[in-house]
C-alpha cells in the first residue's frame, strides 16, 4: 500500500447481483468483472487497516481487489485491499404526513469498506480464517 494517500483515485472489481460480462475466449472462457472507481476517503491505522471508499459497492463486490496506481506511475497497478462490504445505515420511514414512523429501511450509505491487502495475505499464510 505504499504510495496510497487520501484523496486518491482507487478502483475495485466484481460482479454485482451475479452480472458479468462474455468476451469469449478471450479471458479463457472466464466472465469478465465489472470496474468500479471511488476515492480514498479514509484509512486506519493498525491491524487490521481498515480502508473506506467514497464509492457505491454494490452485493458482489466483496472478495474482489481494491487497487490503484501509484501517482507518476500509469502502468504499476497496486492491490491495496480486499472489498468487504458497503457501510449500512438505518432511516425512519415516514407516513404520509412526513412524520417519522416506528419501521425504519436499511440503505447504502455510499461508503464501501475494505481490509488492507496485508491482513488477507496474513490469513491466507497462516491457514486461519478469522
Amino acid at each position: 500500500m505504499a504510495d496510497i494517500t487520501l484523496g486518491h483515485d482507487v478502483y475495485f472489481l466484481g460482479f454485482p447481483y451475479k452480472m458479468s460480462g462474455d468476451i469469449g475466449e478471450f479471458m479463457g472462457g472466464l466472465p469478465l468483472p465489472f470496474a468500479k472507481k471511488g476515492t480514498l476517503s479514509l484509512l486506519t491505522p493498525g491491524s487490521p487497516q481498515v480502508l473506506y471508499v467514497d464509492a457505491i459497492n454494490n452485493e458482489g463486490f466483496s472478495g474482489g481487489p481494491l487497487f490503484f496506481y501509484p501517482q507518476g506511475k500509469p502502468m504499476e497497478l497496486r492491490v491495496a485491499a480486499v472489498v468487504s462490504k458497503f457501510k449500512v445505515e438505518f432511516e425512519a420511514v415516514l407516513d404520509e404526513d412526513g412524520e417519522a414512523t416506528k419501521m425504519r429501511v436499511p440503505y447504502n450509505t455510499g461508503f464501501l469498506v475494505a481490509y488492507g491487502i496485508k491482513h488477507a495475505v496474513d490469513l491466507i499464510t497462516s491457514n486461519t480464517y478469522a
